[in-house]
């Protein structure tokens, strides 16, 4: 069976290793002869970024004709799955995207008002951990596909799929966000003595932060930063679910195995803004407002200089965020803000139908060494109007009865105004 070279610019035809050493030597940028040995045959691999990204190419040989994405999704699946399979070896993650290449037409074929074109119909980015995902996502991008093809025929006067010309599947290397390294609280977060920082010489910070904050009053407060202070404690929670060093996904994965438990697992991190480092929200659970659940409060640091990060456990959230009286307020993890605890469901219905955020007043100034208060200033004062302009005509009129006429509906003429000056 024939097929075409994958390059776009090139239209070489031939058989399966006719096709392999055209690539050798034509385009040596392009692995042909790999892609071969790799079982994802008729996709080509092209890499970038010293195999950063990856391209797979297929194009369609003149004389095969697929219709419909359905069929041609259903014959490449294998392939398609190949791929996955060799770039998720080891536990990767990775990022990907199909790229449909497909033929439009409309008018009638053969005809002068014949019309085609070619459109690349792209997936929406999906993140791959194994492939025992592969069935979920290859049906998703499917999908999307078929739903991006039929708002176009829908709206695009006319056009209806003529034919698939193949496909392209992009692929990136993805870092998942872990921790496992044991690294040290700075010196402004220490002085708020409102996080444990266990001392470990493994990766599974996670596990001994966790536990430092279930097991905080079982421990002694001189032992808190001690591994063999928790050790007693690992058989009361599954931890057979997650791998070391944890993932944000697999923290999901841990909530679900152990239920029975109740747990709600909230996740801060240490970001850098404006030359100041802050805290915001990095995970919220699903049941952090929920009735009966523990709120379990991790920080999440990063090193740069050694590219690692490490899980701490949180105590006290008031004194994290120096907030006064928080003891007669509840937290709100969505905007990140004590609020009352009268008024708290309110503010939760309405606060968590907005993404996180975190609203942040103005500090005061100091110019020409006064202390002035802070300000907020409204710049665009337009935008708070329908109409920049509104112009407004004053007219005086007379009012001239008007003699009744025979009316079929109920409306009655009874005056006009006549205008006299303006």
């Amino acid at each position: 069976m024939f097929q075409r070279c994958p390059v776009l610019e090139c239209r070489h035809e031939g058989t399966r290793e006719d096709i392999g050493r055209h690539l050798q030597i034509y385009h040596p940028q392009v692995g042909g002869a790999a892609a071969a040995t790799l079982n994802i045959f008729p996709f080509v691999e092209i890499r970038a970024f010293r195999g950063y990204l990856r391209t797979y190419r297929h194009r369609e040989s003149a004389g095969v004709s697929i219709i419909t994405p359905g069929d041609y999704f259903n014959r490449v699946e294998r392939s398609v799955f190949n791929i996955f399979n060799i770039n998720t070896v080891g536990n990767r993650s990775i990022k990907m995207q199909v790229s449909l290449v497909c033929e439009f037409m409309r008018g009638d074929e053969g005809t002068p008002s014949e019309e085609r074109v070619v459109h690349f119909m792209n997936s929406k980015m999906n993140i791959m951990h194994n492939t025992s995902e592969f069935d979920e996502i290859y049906s998703r991008i499917h999908g999307e596909i078929n739903q991006i093809i039929e708002i176009f025929e829908e709206h695009g006067s006319g056009w209806k799929v003529k034919r698939i010309l193949g496909s392209d599947v992009r692929i990136a290397k993805y870092r998942t966000l872990r921790g496992g390294c044991f690294i040290e609280i700075p010196s402004y977060l220490q002085q708020k003595r409102a996080i444990i920082n266990v001392r470990n010489n493994d990766t599974q910070c996670f596990k001994w932060s966790f536990l430092s904050i279930m097991h905080y009053n079982d421990v002694n407060s001189k032992h808190r930063n001690r591994v063999s202070s928790y050790r007693k404690f690992e058989s009361k929670y599954d931890f057979s679910c997650i791998n070391f060093p944890v993932s944000m996904r697999s923290i999901t994965k841990f909530e679900l195995k152990n239920q029975k438990k109740k747990l709600a697992i909230n996740i801060f991190e240490q970001v850098e803004h404006d030359d100041l480092m802050e805290l915001t929200i990095k995970r919220i659970s699903p049941f952090s407002h929920e009735k009966g659940y523990k709120c379990v409060d991790m920080l999440l640091l990063h090193d740069e200089n050694l590219s690692s990060s490490h899980y701490t456990g949180i105590v006290d959230l008031g004194k994290l965020y120096g907030q006064r009286n928080y003891h007669k307020k509840q937290f709100c993890y969505n905007c990140l803000h004590f609020i009352g605890k009268k008024s708290f469901m309110n503010h939760a219905t309405d606060c968590n139908k907005f993404k996180t955020q975190k609203v942040k007043m103005p500090s005061p100034k100091v110019v020409n060494n006064v202390l002035l208060p802070p300000e907020i200033k409204f710049k665009n004062q337009h935008k708070d109007i329908p109409h920049e302009y509104v112009m407004y005509l004053d007219f005086e009129c007379l009012m001239d009865s008007v003699a009744n006429k025979d009316n079929t509906c109920n409306t009655f003429m009874l005056a006009q105004h006549k205008p006299t000056g303006f």
